[in-house]
């Protein structure tokens, strides 16, 4: 779980945005050091660039968790809840850096690399719906929130099916939780009609 948080914690936003520009990803737009702030300031190659980067270290992680039939000190029944705890401190890690003063991301990326790592099928609809919707309200609060809760009922439908583990119910819920508190401004323009466009 250590592990997951300073994975979850490298900023590529951050990094990238200093490579390309000289602005404080922290003083521009929401302040976030995800890839739809890096896209205000970068432009849609980078900002896809930078979603990719900080999709693929909670995807990578959780793979390789899913993937290893032996983990020190752990028996198998306990790697589900390995692989929860850790897709939970990766997007922990992204909104809340260690690196960055405790000042990251809004934990979209991560949380849906680690979906796509433990549920592709869902995630992959998902992602397409949440796309559709940004392409259509031009915002992207929209489709990160609407993205999550469209797969809440067949993934917990697939989980009392027996198709998932029950442990990744704990990973869903603690990951919505998480992204769903970082959008809490978002939510509140959202509702006054004076959200930011993508």
């Amino acid at each position: 779980m250590t592990i997951g948080y300073f994975i979850g914690s490298i900023p590529f936003g951050y990094i990238i945005t200093n490579l390309f520009s000289k602005e404080n990803l922290h003083k521009v737009g929401s302040g976030s050091t995800g890839a739809t702030n890096v896209t205000r300031v970068l432009g849609l190659k980078i900002g896809i660039l930078v979603f990719l980067l900080d999709f693929s270290k909670a995807f990578l992680l959780i793979i390789y968790l899913r993937l290893s039939t032996e983990i020190l000190f752990l028996n198998n029944e306990s790697i589900q809840m390995l692989i929860s705890t850790t897709a939970i401190a990766i997007i922990l890690g992204h909104c809340w850096p260690i690196f960055l003063k405790f000042k990251g991301g809004k934990g979209v990326a991560p949380g849906v690399g680690s979906f796509t790592g433990i549920a592709y099928e869902i995630s992959i609809i998902a992602m397409i719906i949440s796309l559709l919707l940004i392409k259509r309200t031009k915002t992207a609060s929209i489709g990160s929130l609407s993205g999550a809760i469209i797969s809440f009922i067949p993934f917990i439908s697939l989980i009392i099916m027996g198709e998932y583990p029950m442990e990744y119910l704990v990973f869903y819920l603690g990951g919505i939780s998480i992204i769903i508190i970082r959008h809490k401004e978002n939510i509140k323009r959202l509702i006054n009609n004076n959200e930011r466009k993508f």
